[in-house]
């Protein structure tokens, strides 16, 4: 908590001596050993730069939020007694990226200006499985409602992309088309599958404890898949940058 109330603070700090501040909209692509694991993410993503001096160099800070899986669907869950219990569940699984570091820009006061970054942070994965009451006397019910799986792992981030300046009279200076390489080591992330289905390759199975109504037994029903690999991805952003210099 502490370290998250740290970069809080850090990045109120750093926005007020912000020269630019941007906004705009991104894609995730798995590469590597996510590739077919991981499905695309949309999201949006924010950031904030500040030029030293009068060099081509700037700071640069981007933090994204992306939805990679959401939906709602019926699991079929046999009972210790071969009753099959209907289980509405819904799946809303997300991709964030905290990242900050260094860019160049030889071009930045020029029309068309491309650019280079190397930046460091984080990446964080969660899904939230919410399980509604079956209604069934005679099934299971889920010890609890709402099962959260997350994790996070650092990452390097590799920026390459083209800034175009716009009419001066706009309140937006120029568009930000690029994209991110993002590598990072291993952490798990959950993709949905229906219970009955086997497990994939090079899965764990997420397990939830139901309780059989009638007996009072426990079990367990896998409600998805769990990978672990490294992070590897492209992600793609297309962001409206405001000047803040006066």
């Amino acid at each position: 908590m502490k370290v998250f109330l740290l970069l809080f603070f850090g990045c109120l700090a750093f926005i007020s001596r912000a020269q630019y501040l941007n906004m705009g909209i991104d894609m995730h692509t798995s590469l590597q050993d996510q590739k077919g694991k991981f499905k695309n993410a949309y999201g949006i993503t924010l950031g904030y730069e500040h030029f030293l001096g009068r060099s081509p160099f700037y700071a640069v800070v981007d933090i994204s939020g992306s939805l990679y899986d959401y939906k709602e669907m019926e699991q079929e869950l046999p009972g210790p007694n071969g009753h099959i219990t209907h289980q509405q569940v819904e799946y809303i699984s997300m991709v964030s990226l905290f990242n900050g570091g260094i860019g160049w820009a030889p071009l930045h006061k020029k029309n068309v200006s491309p650019y280079l970054a190397v930046k460091g942070g984080y990446i964080k994965y969660r899904t939230v499985m919410n399980l509604y009451d079956a209604n069934d006397p005679h099934g299971c019910r889920p010890e609890d409602r709402k099962n959260i799986l997350r994790d996070f792992t650092p990452v390097a981030v590799a920026s390459s992309g083209v800034k175009i300046k716009l009419a001066p009279q706009s309140c937006v200076s120029r568009l930000d088309f690029g994209v991110n390489y993002i590598t990072g080591e291993s952490s798990k992330y959950l993709r949905m599958r229906k219970s009955e289905e086997p497990v994939a390759p090079n899965a764990d199975p997420y397990l939830v404890k139901f309780e059989h109504i009638e007996t009072g037994q426990v079990h367990a029903h896998p409600l998805g898949d769990v990978y672990t690999t490294k992070t590897s991805q492209l992600q793609f952003y297309i962001k409206a940058v405001m000047s803040l210099k006066h």
